[in-house]
């Protein structure tokens, strides 16, 4: 018997194209990489708009916009619990902020597919 993809990867493949953002702490470090040591409070966008990232995903034919919540860095950027090492340690939005949430938000608004980069790797925690 020949190998038969799961619904799951048909409409991953129907989908044909997926936008990955990859937008967090060292978009203000000019570093591709980080270690974990960057000071949150340099994490300071002045105009971010995940609509605007959403609805051009949408308009270039895009059907899957992904997220990375966390790199390697470790830097969350939602309010984590379990870190220091987030947006609620950045003077963003007074420390209240949540891209996570306005990503999805703005995902949702626009009918959008929502994916989520969590890296499993964390430079920060190193335990």
């Amino acid at each position: 018997m020949l190998p038969k993809p799961t619904p799951q990867q048909l409409t991953w493949q129907d989908a044909e194209l997926s936008m990955f953002l990859h937008f967090g702490v060292n978009t203000f470090t000019d570093r591709e990489w980080g270690d974990g040591t960057e000071n949150p409070r340099i994490f300071q966008p002045s105009q971010l708009s995940a609509r605007q990232w959403v609805q051009t995903a949408k308009e270039a034919g895009f059907k899957y916009v992904i997220l990375t919540a966390k790199h390697h860095d470790g830097f969350c950027l939602w309010q984590s619990k379990y870190t220091e090492h987030s947006v609620k340690n950045s003077p963003w939005q007074d420390g209240k902020g949540d891209v996570v949430r306005e990503f999805t938000e703005a995902c949702r608004e626009a009918k959008m597919k929502v994916g989520l980069y969590l890296s499993p790797w964390d430079r920060r925690e190193r335990t």
